[in-house]
């Protein structure tokens, strides 16, 4: 299967609900992390169901 990359040929993930392609803008180190802030430079958005992942596990968002 061929892989899809943005312009820049960085890898794209399929299939996920929404997707934000950003360029570095900040870091700083913080203990052993490293924050980083990104500039959005595109994103992209499509319905589905929402995927989430609490106390090790995966699940979905139900209607109240």
């Amino acid at each position: 299967d061929a892989e899809v990359q943005n312009d820049a040929g960085v890898p794209l993930i399929e299939g996920c609900l929404a997707r934000f392609e950003c360029r570095r803008s900040q870091t700083w180190t913080a203990g052993d992390h490293t924050i980083v802030l990104g500039e959005v430079l595109r994103s992209d958005m499509r319905g589905g169901d929402a995927l989430t992942f609490f106390k090790g596990a995966f699940g979905t968002l139900a209607a109240a």
